[in-house]
């Protein structure tokens, strides 16, 4: 929910890199799902698109 006077308001926590929209923790369990389970599956425990997951394991 945004607030109707001033908007989104974004700020920068250690555990994300600017504009990501996932945290790194995440994306290094993703990438270590996908070395030792299928794409699909992996796609689906982690509740994103089976293109998000290659993205992922492309940065990691």
């Amino acid at each position: 929910m945004s607030c109707p006077e001033h908007g989104v308001h974004e700020e920068r926590v250690p555990w994300a890199r600017a504009a990501s929209r996932v945290t790194r923790d995440f994306k290094e369990w993703v990438a270590c799902l996908a070395v030792h389970s299928p794409l699909l599956w992996t796609a689906r425990l982690a509740r994103i698109e089976w293109k998000s997951v290659g993205g992922i394991c492309r940065r990691v």
